[in-house]
């Protein structure tokens, strides 16, 4: 299970009971991803690969991070660094796959902060830049 603000959780289903369970978050390779995932990172069936992007908004150069995993081991990362200060936050919810790229979508959309948690609508405003 993801969201944009925390790593993976890891779900278990009980073989007895039949009930799920969260067996708390997922560090596929320990040490490897200090980073939220975006919500719909996307396996590539052809090779077995799993491409995930993140961001760390506590960092202050601001980075995006892209990974691919293969059977829960990371085979290669890059990091984007931004100019410090970030010039914004970035809101990554979703990417995309082609047979030879990964889109990393980076939206119009920026935090703002301190917000006001009665709405969704308040920690988040379009950006047109």
């Amino acid at each position: 299970a993801l969201e944009e603000a925390m790593a993976p959780l890891k779900f278990s289903i009980d073989s007895e009971t039949g009930e799920m369970r969260s067996d708390g978050c997922e560090d596929f390779q320990p040490g490897t991803w200090k980073y939220p995932m975006c919500a719909h990172p996307k396996l590539d069936r052809r090779t077995n690969q799993l491409m995930v992007t993140g961001y760390n908004p506590s960092l202050p150069s601001g980075e995006i991070k892209y990974g691919v995993y293969r059977d829960g081991k990371l085979e290669n990362d890059f990091t984007f660094r931004f100019p410090s200060p970030a010039p914004i936050i970035p809101f990554m919810h979703d990417m995309a796959i082609t047979e030879r790229f990964t889109i990393v979508i980076d939206n119009s959309y920026e935090f703002s902060f301190p917000f006001n948690p009665s709405g969704i609508g308040s920690i988040l405003e379009f950006n047109a830049k």
